[in-house]
């Protein structure tokens, strides 16, 4: 009797667990979920993903730990970012920080380091939970192109309004958007498309860390978790909804990331194919070894000036295309952004300027407190002494101190947190990045077809925050850390399934 309670409580166990996980992939394009907004301090940035896997991280990942289990290897300087945080909020309170309106130094810091919990339970939650069996691994995979599913399908209705009835939206659309997004006011905007995200930048980004990389890896590499119908996959029709969702969400720091994401697979494509051509070249045509050295230099030179102008061309055309929905883009296409007198007004020009400007006083920030920073959730409190002058023209920023209460942010997490956590966590942040690097590199070199495709993935994720960091400064977003998450596990689970990884040269190479 009590083996078999055992075993019934075994099964419900596991399959909360199953339930958790599966409830944390669905949420995923959810980024402002209205009922967390009104439960927690912020105002918009509340996704849903991060209480799933807090509560699994209470019910399965503690007690792993607490039997003996461990933390991803690249988690080390994660751990000590951490604690620099915590060291430099602690040094703020001796510090004369400034007094922004009736704003908190320790209420603000308190939210920050929520924020900051809720982004380490995006990472060690599913580092642990993906590497713990392959099957996971598999599994995420159908849960994720379900996600992209029902996200892509929603975004593409959305899409039909934009583009043929200007934006004109049912009241039912606007009703069932503002069961998933805190927007106050129109929750779907007329020229953009959001999908379930507060704001369509938000869309672009959740696409490039997270869907976009695993259907462009798994396209490339010709692997699907679900099986084919006429060789074509649903990763590949995914990735075509994918990139058409982006392109129509207008975010212009997603279109880059994306492209720099397809230029380095370019990179590849482009050297693999140089190498390709001066092979044959030189089988077919007997080459006298004074000019040898002359031709290896020539044929890629030449195919570099070749397919530098075709992506010239390409990258002109779809400026033009964009310029079509974007008014953005169309004031850049009839104007001369390079004959602005100054930094800022060029990119007043290029409709960003409010972005420079936040950077602008981040960095003002940093430079006056380069050590240790001003402590999590206090930049905020230096804007007004730190702004640069140029920023009061501009009517977003008088907002911020005088219309509206929240403390100003600085919009980008490569300028936040040397500014917040100084040179030390800056450092320790990169750090941890570098070892995911050097993991995605490993894993792009396993046997298992899922393990190298899953690498692949979180290799476009990590390219892609070089921009995408640019354009959020939310640590709650999950989307990063789960895609460096994804990069932890499979280099954790690639070992122990494999015991290696393979070679240039075709063999095996152990763990130690």
């Amino acid at each position: 009797m009590k083996t078999g309670l055992v075993y019934w409580f075994s099964r419900l166990y596991s399959l909360l667990c199953q339930l958790l996980w599966a409830g944390a992939m669905i949420a995923l394009p959810i980024t402002s979920y209205p009922l967390l907004v009104k439960l927690t301090p912020s105002s918009t940035v509340a996704p849903l993903t991060p209480i799933f896997m807090a509560v699994l991280g209470l019910v399965w990942l503690l007690p792993r730990l607490l039997r003996g289990g461990s933390l991803p290897v690249e988690s080390k300087p994660l751990l000590w970012f951490v604690l620099a945080a915590v060291a430099a909020w602690a040094v703020a309170f001796f510090s004369d920080v400034p007094v922004f309106r009736e704003r908190s130094n320790l209420t603000e810091g308190v939210k920050a380091f929520l924020t900051l919990g809720a982004g380490l339970m995006a990472y060690f939650v599913p580092a642990a939970w993906l590497s713990a069996d392959r099957k996971h691994l598999q599994r995420t995979l159908v849960l994720i192109n379900l996600a992209g599913v029902i996200l892509i399908a929603w975004s593409l209705v959305q899409a039909y309004y934009v583009i043929f009835n200007h934006g004109d939206y049912p009241f039912i659309l606007e009703e069932l958007q503002q069961q998933f997004s805190s927007r106050v006011g129109d929750p779907l905007i007329k020229s953009r498309v959001t999908g379930f995200a507060y704001e369509p930048s938000w869309l672009a980004h959740q696409l490039n860390l997270v869907f976009l990389p695993v259907w462009l890896a798994a396209t490339l590499r010709g692997y699907s978790a679900q099986p084919k119908l006429w060789k074509i996959s649903l990763e590949n029709v995914l990735l075509l909804g994918g990139i058409f969702t982006l392109y129509i969400s207008a975010s212009r720091i997603g279109w880059l990331a994306f492209l720099l994401v397809a230029a380095s697979q370019a990179l590849v494509w482009n050297l693999q194919l140089a190498r390709h051509i001066l092979g044959l070249f030189s089988a077919w045509i007997h080459i006298r070894p004074a000019w040898e050295k002359i031709t290896r230099a020539a044929i890629p030179a030449g195919l570099l000036v070749c397919l530098g102008l075709i992506y010239i061309a390409l990258g002109y055309g779809m400026l033009r295309l964009g310029a079509r929905f974007e008014p953005r883009l169309a004031k850049l296409m009839q104007r001369n952004p390079f004959a602005a007198p100054s930094f800022y007004r060029f990119t007043n020009e290029l409709a960003f300027a409010e972005r420079t400007v936040y950077w602008g006083a981040g960095l003002e920030i940093f430079a006056d407190h380069p050590l240790m920073g001003v402590g999590l959730g206090n930049a905020g409190f230096y804007f007004p002494e730190k702004m640069p002058a140029f920023g009061w023209e501009l009517v977003e920023i008088n907002n911020t101190f005088y219309r509206w209460s929240e403390l100003p942010n600085i919009k980008s997490l490569w300028v936040r947190i040397p500014a917040e956590t100084g040179l030390v966590g800056f450092g320790l942040f990169l750090a941890w990045l570098y070892l995911l690097w050097h993991s995605t590199r490993l894993g792009r070199s396993y046997i298992d077809p899922l393990l190298r495709t899953l690498a692949w993935a979180g290799t476009f994720a990590w390219i892609a925050f070089l921009l995408e960091g640019f354009s959020v400064d939310s640590l709650a977003l999950p989307y990063f850390w789960f895609a460096m998450a994804l990069v932890s596990a499979v280099r954790s689970g690639g070992y122990r399934s494999s015991g290696g990884y393979r070679s240039s040269g075709g063999k095996s190479i152990s763990d130690g």
